[in-house]
């Protein structure tokens, strides 16, 4: 008798606490997309600028491209940091690994889903034309396991992409009109270039010989590890978007001029300009 009055209480108390269970495990989940890239975004900048300051403390100044990655403590610490890409410089990087291991730790992201659980720093080269010690680039990864071969590619193209930008100055060119020539080329796994091949032409005989300069005197480190063959070929486009300058004439052809522009550069942004500009 009294198993069957205890026996339907108990099954109400199970599922009761099953509910309440998975009410808890799915409070995380109740964030929008908008929420969770803010969260993420606020980690990786407090991230960055602890970085800046550390290496700024220690008079660091890009001399190559430097690429190294990482995972996080259970406190959010930087540990297992190892390097896809040295300086070439043991004092260098030795400094570099000091000035990261010296930082306090970050915390973790609350809910603890969002949490990275490996970074990829690039150090990179800047152009010559440009001040700054050198430009720093983080990427986050969740769930990373068996992704560090696709870390490394990631990490050697933005390598590729510094040293080609600090190569291409078409700014004494005919900038008139805007310009876009689309490259494919080929890096041995010693880092040389190979070959260079026009995939799309800008319709400029002297900007696409200047596009191919740049990228044939680019210095590229050794292909990562995890390339297979013995070369890889990579397509890149360049621009003179940042150099364009309107033509002298009356306010309103100068105003149509730009008008022109703005719709040649969107468009170009979505047809060329993608994220990675290796397509």
């Amino acid at each position: 008798m009294r198993l069957k009055v205890f026996f339907p209480i108990f099954i109400m108390l199970l599922v009761t606490s099953f509910a309440f269970a998975y009410e808890q495990n799915t409070v995380s989940n109740n964030y929008t997309y908008e929420q969770e890239y803010q969260i993420k975004k606020n980690y990786r900048l407090k991230m960055e600028s602890a970085i800046k300051t550390a290496l700024a403390n220690n008079q660091y100044r890009a001399f190559s491209n430097v690429i190294l990655n990482g995972s996080f403590s259970p406190s959010g610490k930087l540990i297992n940091l190892k390097f896809l890409q040295s300086s070439g410089n043991k004092k260098t990087d030795d400094m570099i690994i000091s000035a990261l291991q010296s930082l306090s730790a970050f915390g973790t992201i609350q809910p603890k889903e969002f949490m990275p659980d490996m970074f990829a720093l690039s150090l990179l080269v800047p152009p010559k034309y440009s001040n700054s010690a050198f430009t720093l680039v983080l990427e986050l990864f969740e769930n990373s396991v068996g992704t560090p071969p696709k870390l490394e590619w990631n990490a050697y193209l933005r390598g590729v992409e510094s040293a080609v930008q600090s190569k291409w100055n078409p700014k004494n060119m005919n900038n008139t009109t805007l310009k876009v020539v689309i490259l494919r080329f080929y890096i041995k796994r010693t880092g040389k270039v190979d070959d260079v091949v026009i995939l799309k032409s800008s319709d400029d005989m002297a900007f696409d010989n200047l596009a191919v300069q740049a990228i044939r005197s680019s210095s590229f480190a050794p292909l990562p590890g995890s390339v297979i063959g013995d070369s890889k070929a990579i397509d890149y486009s360049l621009s003179n978007y940042e150099y364009v300058t309107a033509p002298s004439g009356n306010t309103q052809q100068k105003k149509s001029f730009w008008e022109n522009f703005s719709n040649l550069n969107n468009d170009y942004y979505q047809k060329y300009k993608n994220p990675n500009p290796w397509m």
